[in-house]
């Protein structure tokens, strides 16, 4: 039955490739290749850290088919077809560089004995654990008017994959000078430090998703030059977050199997296989919710939602099923809201993809791109998980389109460089 999902997308690649070349929708079935991949080699390798095997029919059906009905609204958007792109926010787009910026210096700078302090302890994975359990391991406590700054650059450190969609966009269609391609690139990093506090490595494999979703976005318009240039400005930071990848990996795992390689290809592989154990074998105690859905709405206003990772620690408890593994973003509403979940988030998908994914010829705006590029968050980190269950990162992209709108200056086109 594991073998299912891996031939499925990837005649589904081949496919989408032959119709549309590589695009960003070639780009997430690529992705569900390898993490079906994945999954049949913790079944040839027989690893034991994942929750069970239980695959079966039906729920193998339900995956490959809601997740090909994710992939179509990129199939019909044809992003490599465009040519020219409209602008009416340039002045959003350099604060949200200035600001990205400033973010990561401030934070360097204010948690840097928390980042040193992770990376020399030794051991990763009791210190992941106790974070879990709330020790204290938290962000270095400033006097009040200190953090009156740093709350809000914490905050939007969640959504500054952002500025990844910056990066490429500037170099492809801006005439900026290295250094605010430099500056926005780098602004891209707060949500990397987050994750190196919090031992986390999600941000990390999210900032690196991303990464790819934006460069099969824009990498038809890349002038060669300018190709050359994105892939020099790139390389640094691609090897140095890689890099903390696998020490996180092999610090945390590396008791387990073949130690770090092991854990790497459990943690990309098991979405699907735990996915099918979750269909077959949990019952909500919660019934249906729309946590996950609403998370910012059920913490601000109901008051009934912590978080991700709480929330899952807490079905956990309930159920008795050890619920804080990855499950796709299908799977992860299948915690929040049962059997219906995955139906109810693969609605709300297309229908957020009937809203910003409209076009009719080669030209397309700089609004749309970037609403396009939140919308497509969910299938492409939905590989592993569901980006939106965080009520700041859901807060955040919100704010994110609210603050593009009202930025807004006259309306000039930028075609693709030479």
């Amino acid at each position: 039955m594991v073998f299912i999902p891996f031939f499925y997308f990837l005649l589904l690649f081949f496919y989408i490739m032959r119709q549309n070349g590589w695009d960003v929708c070639a780009y997430v079935a690529f992705l569900y290749v390898l993490t079906s991949l994945f999954s049949v080699l913790i079944h040839i390798l027989d690893y034991q850290i994942v929750v069970m095997y239980e695959e079966s029919l039906i729920p193998t059906i339900i995956y490959c088919t809601l997740l090909t009905v994710a992939i179509l609204p990129l199939y019909f958007f044809k992003s490599n077809r465009i040519e020219k792109v409209t602008c009416r926010s340039s002045l959003f787009i350099d604060c949200l560089v200035y600001f990205y910026f400033i973010s990561f210096l401030v934070m360097l700078l204010a948690y840097k004995n928390d980042i040193i302090f992770r990376f020399t302890y030794g051991n990763l994975r009791e210190l992941r654990a106790l974070t879990y359990q709330g020790e204290g391991l938290g962000f270095t406590s400033y006097p009040k008017y200190i953090e009156l700054f740093l709350i809000p650059m914490r905050t939007f450190a969640n959504m500054s994959y952002v500025m990844i969609f910056i990066f490429f966009f500037s170099i492809t269609y801006l005439q900026k000078s290295r250094y605010y391609n430099l500056m926005a690139i780098i602004g891209s990093l707060p949500c990397i430090l987050i994750g190196i506090i919090g031992i986390d490595r999600s941000r990390t494999f999210y900032w690196i998703l991303f990464f790819g979703l934006a460069g099969s976005l824009f990498w038809k318009n890349m002038s060669k030059k300018t190709k050359k240039i994105a892939v020099s400005m790139t390389a640094v930071f691609f090897l140095l977050i890689v890099s903390y990848m696998a020490i996180v990996t092999i610090s945390r795992f590396g008791d387990t199997g073949l130690g770090g390689a092991s854990s790497i290809i459990e943690y990309a592989g098991q979405a699907y296989i735990h996915f099918c154990y979750f269909w077959n074998r949990y019952d909500s105690p919660e019934g249906f919710t729309t946590k996950y859905l609403f998370p910012a709405i059920h913490h601000f206003i109901i008051g009934d939602y912590d978080g991700g990772t709480a929330y899952q620690q807490e079905m956990t408890s309930k159920s008795h099923m050890e619920c804080g593994v990855f499950y796709t973003y299908l799977g992860n509403f299948i915690i929040s809201s049962g059997k219906i979940g995955p139906f109810m988030i693969t609605f709300v998908y297309l229908f957020l993809c009937s809203l910003v994914m409209r076009r009719r010829s080669s030209v397309v705006s700089f609004e749309t791109l970037l609403k396009c590029f939140f919308v497509m968050f969910i299938p492409v980190a939905g590989c592993i998980s569901y980006i939106y269950t965080s009520y700041n990162a859901t807060m955040c992209a919100i704010l994110l389109i609210v603050g593009m709108n009202v930025l807004r200056s006259r309306k000039r086109v930028y075609i693709k460089n030479q």
